[in-house]
């Protein structure tokens, strides 16, 4: 029996071996989080089977799925798409500072120009593997460089055309031939940041112009022929409109000319027969009376006007340099060139009411039958406009129409493929194919809130409920909690268990339970181009979006469901209008125009109310703010709460800065009325003038949703440190130049400021030279984290600050001796914190900055860093504490978990840390979090080009099972301890009466040991210990068979800092103890268990005697 016990002993400890695992499988990737690529706002677009064989021409080579896109110079994208489903086949993002100029499709593969024309690459087209890459330009990258254009010569040949040079490239090897031009050129294409330019009609030469200068380079040897200047247009022709020479084609032999537009003529010059000059009057051409403003440089083959009505007007130069009107388009929409053939000309524009969006071709000649389809799509939910287009007919079939596709960038952002083919599944969709939400790759506002799901929240209440009301909703609740409960297991829910382990976005769905957990949240995204969208941030599904346009700013007035109302958001304009939006749907709650008759205003979003003011008003709504910068009036919006007082304006403070003057102002709202009327005014309490050098990169303040479990830290010798808690405290990080002694170069200067904004006054400041950008700011509780890039060392520094108001010995708390604190604080206390601060080295160069957040902040927070690699990196704060130490541990601070100091900080060892694993989110800029219900969880949202939703655990999912615990086992564990109860107590029940009428032996009690009946006393331990041993093993196979599962198996890999010796290694910090074991039983009062140093058990059974039994051990 001994051995058999060892046994189950030793598969205990397994089990709980097994329970401490931290690792990440494969089928685990998707489980806990979802990421999203995207491509940005698209400036260049190839279709697939399009290849360029000229200048001005593109040859067929067969049909393709694919189009190549490139984004603008924040996303810096390059990217292969299907066009039948507008998802990303392949994509490389290119480093900052080189953005793409020009993509072209050839015989061996994808040419890409980037860097003002300085980096000329090939890329395979089907894989996007880098073939080669060259520059055009030696030594450092210039400036102020200036691109011209790209074009193919003859198909294994293209040219480059800058400011600087001219370089003939090799398409096939990659051979680079280098024509430096004249300074002068360079210098006037410099000064007007633009370059015109031409190839003549033979493909001989290159004709371009910047400013007055111009050339004529041969393109057979790349050397300049001819460069001359050309006069300045006077002063007095230039007029109202935007006098400019450029360089177009004729329609007819395609011969180069100079196009001068003065204020009431065109002056055409022939480049290629200078002899050929025409002179046209404005007023003769037929615009129907509207005036000519300027020439449309977007376009450059064909001659475009743009008129004062907005219309731009499509004209035609003849071989003899006449220029007649073809056509005239709509403002609306947006003209452009065809990318498979530059003679021809497309309008992309909404049509009618705006669910229709119509492209219409416009061409001379031949070259193209007439080409015009409808796709049906709600512009309106799309900014209400085509901002850009690229269509391109790379199969053109005789007699017959054309097939043409269609990339269109709409106001928003937002990608959109349409054609004219007849498909089946076109027609479906009414001609569009597909559409991207490129908006959400330049994102500049992230805020969290919690929708109503259940119908208590979505009951409207019309005031705070009365009693019994209240109870109603509590019952309520309570079978809400009780069906939540029922879905847990995936033995009531079919669907969960049928869902199977597809981890595809796609596939995605909240959990039954995630409202219950406070996994049910919505992400409120505001991008740049004015795109409001709310992403479930479980299933990575937007619940909702509306365009609300780029001059509004984001704020949340109420986070979650309140009496019946759900969460509400506020947007605000430059020119303070205000608009309430439901959180739910995004419906329209109210709109407001808050704007003062004189300069500007400013909007205040004021603390919540804890209850409704009077019985009238339908919902409790925050209050808002507008003061008027030159009276300081103060405006409360919504008008229905402006009559009456508001409590949580008193002692209400608030700051701007003013980026005119260089000053930051703290400002205090008081009450000026009487008791019948208030009437609020802003005060400014306090100033602090910057130096003028100085220039605001980066600032830092508490989370919204912060909570502090602790306002002390205990030390290893039980000893108190008092945090520094100021909720009024925010960081702000200038940097300035200073000039260096000698001939060295002038140094730059980090100052970082942690400031009062209650009383204005400087809690601390630091000062790091050879500092430079990017600077990121975390701050919390009483600590704050910044990093800055030291450019003397080549190297990321993390500098950790922790502020303390005090300290109490360890023998200083006791029964007879209290110290003495005030259970209040205020800013305007004359007493300053001690300040505690340590500099690290981070390995890599960090781009943002975020912490963890819990519902009740027991959890130990954590630094989220992303990093320029793309990655995200959970950083526990004992690796970068102030305290710690740079002598050997002492036993109190390896008991308290502090580490011995070391600059370095270890990134690349521990890749459990890695929040993103293997994925990487490209451009990573921020880093948002929110709290659960749960305590143990965090919600984190990064964003770039892409974005990356987690749900991690800061410290192991203590409050949680993990998602595969085998719930089955441990229900029917339960029902089967539950009726070995049952059956037991009937067991005994009959045996004590069987023993009660025994009169052999004389037993009064069944349960009270008998020396007249030794065999039955002998049968009856025989009968326990057995009992005890099937009880052993059934617990002991229902732990392993728990640890059959990999336990707490999460995304985040559960990284934990590997505490010091002696140390505790919980997320409280108990001592763990060094005894320990399994324990069951059944019985109102009885009980079987293994303990340190033996064993016991026994049942109570019987009528009237519950406390009998039997014991042993050893």
């Amino acid at each position: 029996m001994a051995g058999t016990l060892r046994r189950l002993l030793l598969a205990g400890a397994a089990a709980l071996c097994l329970g401490a695992t931290r690792a990440l499988y494969a089928d685990q990737a998707g489980e806990f989080d979802w990421s999203a690529q995207n491509v940005g706002r698209v400036r260049a677009v190839a279709f697939g089977g399009s290849v360029s064989r000229g200048p001005h021409s593109v040859a067929s080579r067969g049909a393709t799925r694919a189009v190549y896109v490139a984004s603008d110079a924040r996303s810096r994208a390059l990217a292969r798409l299907d066009s039948k489903t507008g998802e990303v086949q392949w994509r490389r993002v290119f480093p900052e500072g080189d953005a793409i100029d020009d993509i072209q499709l050839t015989n061996y593969g994808l040419l890409s120009v980037s860097g003002s024309g300085r980096n000329v690459r090939l890329w395979d087209q089907n894989s996007g593997v880098l073939l080669w890459d060259e520059v055009t330009s030696e030594g450092s990258a210039v400036k102020d460089a200036v691109f011209g254009g790209l074009f193919s010569l003859d198909g294994d040949h293209s040219v480059v055309l800058t400011a600087a040079s001219v370089a003939m490239v090799s398409v096939k090897n990659g051979q680079v031939k280098v024509q430096t031009l004249p300074e002068s050129f360079t210098q006037a294409a410099v000064e007007a940041a633009e370059l015109s330019w031409h190839v003549g009609s033979d493909n001989a030469a290159l004709f371009a112009m910047a400013g007055s200068h111009m050339l004529q380079v041969d393109l057979s040897t790349g050397r300049v022929v001819n460069h001359f200047t050309r006069p300045e247009i006077k002063e007095g022709d230039k007029g109202d409109v935007q006098a400019t020479t450029v360089l177009r084609r004729d329609t007819d032999q395609g011969k180069t000319a100079a196009v001068t537009l003065t204020k009431d003529q065109l002056l055409l010059q022939g480049l290629e027969n200078k002899d050929d000059t025409t002179e046209t009057a404005l007023s003769s051409l037929e615009l129907g009376g509207d005036k000519v403003v300027a020439i449309d440089a977007a376009i450059s083959n064909s001659l475009v006007l743009v008129l004062a009505s907005g219309k731009r007007a499509i004209l035609k130069i003849t071989s003899a340099l006449k220029v007649e009107v073809a056509a005239v388009v709509a403002a609306e929409g947006a003209l452009m060139e065809s990318v498979t053939d530059d003679s021809v000309l497309f309008h992309a524009a909404a049509k009618g009411s705006g669910k229709v969006a119509e492209i219409s071709s416009y061409s001379w000649g031949e070259s193209l039958a007439p080409v015009s389809w409808e796709a049906e799509l709600d512009l309106a939910a799309f900014g209400g406009d085509v901002s850009h287009a690229f269509v391109g007919c790379p199969n053109t079939k005789k007699d017959s129409a054309p097939s043409c596709r269609a990339v269109l960038v709409l106001k928003d952002d937002a990608l959109v493929m349409t054609s004219n083919e007849e498909e089946a599944e076109a027609a479906t969709n009414g001609n569009v194919q597909w559409v991207r939400e490129e908006a959400l790759a330049n994102i500049k506002r992230v805020r969290w809130i919690t929708p109503a799901e259940t119908e208590i929240e979505k009951q409207a209440l019309k005031r705070i409920p009365s009693f019994m009301e209240e109870v109603g909703l509590e019952v309520k609740r309570l079978q809400h909690l009780v069906e939540k409960v029922m879905s847990f297991s995936s033995l009531f829910d079919e669907s969960t268990r049928q869902r199977g382990v597809d981890r595809s976005r796609a596939a995605r769905k909240e959990p039954p339970n995630a409202h219950l957990f406070g996994f049910s949240k919505y992400i409120m995204v505001l991008t740049d181009s004015g795109k409001l969208f709310a992403i479930r941030a479980e299933a990575s599904t937007v619940a909702w979006s509306a365009f609300v346009g780029p001059e509004y700013q984001l704020f949340v007035t109420r986070d979650h469901p309140a009496l019946g109302s759900g969460a509400e958001l506020l947007l605000v304009s430059n020119s303070t209008e205000l608009v309430w939006l439901d959180g739910d749907d995004g419906h329209k709650l109210d709109a407001a125009s808050a704007g003062a008759a004189t300069g500007a205003s400013w909007v205040v979003v004021l603390p919540k109310r804890k209850h409704l003011t009077t019985d009238e008003e339908p919902t409790a709504r925050r209050t808002v703010a507008v003061i008027a910068e030159d009276s300081l009036q103060v405006a409360l919006y919504p008008k229905e709460t402006a009559d009456f007082s508001h409590p949580e304006l008193e002692h209400f403070y608030f700051y701007r800065y003013d980026e005119s003057t260089e000053v930051l102002r703290g400002y205090v709202i008081e009450n000026e009325g009487d008791a019948e009327k208030v009437d609020y005014r802003a005060r400014e309490v306090w100033s602090v003038v910057l130096p003028r050098d100085q220039q605001v990169i980066a600032t830092s303040h508490h989370h919204d949703h912060s909570v502090v479990d602790s306002a002390v830290t205990i030390t290893g010798d039980d000893s108190l440190l008092i945090k520094y808690l100021n909720p009024n405290l925010f960081g702000l990080a200038t940097i300035a130049t200073e000039p260096a002694e000698g001939d060295n170069e002038p140094t730059s200067i980090l100052h970082v400021s942690l400031i009062d904004s209650v009383a204005g006054r400087i809690i601390h400041r630091a000062r790091h030279s050879h500092a430079a950008g990017p600077v990121r700011m975390v701050q919390s509780e009483n600590w704050l984290v910044y990093s800055f890039w030291n450019s003397k060392e080549k190297r990321t520094e993390m500098v950790s600050l922790s502020l303390f108001g005090g300290a109490v010995g360890m023998h200083s708390l006791n029964p007879w001796k209290r110290p003495s604190w005030t259970d209040s604080r205020s800013s305007f206390d004359s007493k300053a914190p001690f300040v505690l601060q340590k500099s690290f080295i981070y390995p890599t160069k960090i781009t943002s900055l975020g912490v963890t957040v819990t519902a009740h902040g027991i959890t130990p927070q954590s630094v989220l860093v992303g990093m320029e690699t793309g990655q995200i990196f959970k950083l526990v704060r004992n690796f970068i504490d102030p305290r710690q130490p740079e002598k050997p541990l002492t036993p109190e601070e390896q008991a308290e978990g502090l580490m011995m100091y070391s600059p370095l900080v270890p990134v690349y060892n521990r890749p459990q840390a890695m929040l993103t694993y293997n994925q990487t989110v490209e451009n990573l800029q921020s880093i948002s979090t929110a709290a659960a219900e749960l305590e143990s969880t965090t919600l984190v949202f990064a964003h770039g080009l892409d974005m990356f939703y987690v749900r991690m655990t800061p410290a192991k999912s203590f409050d949680l099972l993990p998602s595969d615990f085998n719930h089955e086992m441990l229900i029917l564990l339960c029902l089967a301890f539950l009726g070995a109860t049952f059956v037991t107590k009937a067991l005994a029940q009959r045996k004590a009466l069987q023993t009660a009428w025994k009169p052999s032996c004389g037993a009064r009690s069944p349960i009270r040991h008998n020396a007249t009946c030794p065999d039955e006393n002998k049968r009856i331990v025989k009968t326990m210990k057995l009992t005890a041993l099937a009880v052993v093993a059934a617990v002991a196979v229902a732990g392993v068979s728990a640890a059959d599962q990999p336990a707490l198996r999460s995304v985040d890999k559960q990284a934990e800092v590997a505490p010091a010796a002696g140390a505790a290694n919980t997320p409280t910090g108990a001592k763990k103890e060094q005894c320990g074991g399994w324990g069951g039983g059944w019985g109102p009062w009885g009980g079987m268990g293994i303990g340190c140093g033996g064993w016991g058990g026994g049942w109570g059974g019987g009528w009237g005697r519950p406390w009998g039994g039997w014991g042993w051990g050893w």
